[in-house]
């Protein structure tokens, strides 16, 4: 059996739709005309759908004349859309609602309206176009093993002879297959001028320094070495070595001038 629905109305406001005017009193006691307000009409198998349908008529003429209102399909459809509801007819329209099974045929039909009045019969079509429900995106969880990042480690001068160094080397990225290691001359000559042969500096001041000149110096080797794996013609390792010394000494100012104007309250 079919029901009537009631269908809230939009509703004004900012960004919204104007609300729709409902008052009916103008229209005729018997409708004169009636159309679909959207064609094609288009519904997925096994959902819903609904559509606005104009009718001149006053407010409450749907319900009360809805046994005269008959909606047909087109027979290929098999029966397998259905009219479920229709609202009640305010300021000419009426919302009706029509499912349709899950083994339902696709492609585009006829539907058909007609609506006996007193004053004759009125009419109105549309196509109905069936269609696949959107399927269902299988979500795909990739995972990453975690990323460990770059180990940033301070090396001495013991372990000079080992790796090539000299009082001048800042230090050197080293990339395996499991790790990247970015390795940094603790006894670097302008590092150890800078911190461990300065008399006024507490040793809980030079750990602090240490750790300022770490991270930017460890980026910069980093920088340095990406962008010499990249080049056709990287520089020589003296001319590296000359770059990451300057690169170091402008971080130990920045950090000096950085320390003086704390300590002078600036």
């Amino acid at each position: 059996m079919k029901r009537t629905e009631t269908v809230p109305e939009p509703t004004g406001g900012e960004g919204g739709h104007r609300r729709r005017d409902t008052d009916g009193s103008q229209l005729p006691s018997v409708p004169t005309g009636m159309r679909f307000m959207r064609d094609p009409i288009t519904i997925k198998r096994g959902g819903n759908t609904t559509v606005w349908v104009e009718i001149d008529a006053k407010n409450g003429y749907l319900p009360d004349h809805e046994d005269d209102l008959t909606v047909s399909f087109d027979t290929g459809l098999g029966r397998k859309v259905t009219d479920v509801a229709k609202s009640h007819l305010l300021g000419g329209r009426s919302l009706w609602r029509f499912q349709a099974a899950s083994d339902t045929p696709l492609g585009e039909f006829t539907i058909e309206a007609i609506l006996v009045t007193a004053a004759g019969v009125i009419t109105t079509a549309s196509t109905l176009k069936v269609i696949e429900p959107a399927r269902t995106k299988k979500r795909t969880i990739t995972r990453e093993e975690p990323d460990k990042g770059a180990v940033v480690r301070w090396m001495h001068r013991d372990a000079w002879d080992d790796l090539g160094w000299d009082s001048r080397s800042v230090g050197e990225v080293r990339v395996r297959s499991d790790e990247t290691l970015i390795l940094l001359n603790r006894d670097q000559r302008r590092l150890e001028r800078a911190l461990d042969r300065n008399k006024k500096l507490t040793k809980e001041q030079i750990e602090t320094r240490a750790g300022r000149y770490l991270f930017p110096v460890a980026c910069a080797l980093y920088e340095q070495y990406d962008a010499a794996k990249e080049s056709k013609h990287p520089p020589t390792p003296e001319y590296v070595k000359g770059e990451l010394e300057r690169v170091a000494e402008a971080v130990l100012l920045v950090i000096d001038q950085d320390a003086f104007a704390h300590e002078s309250g600036d």
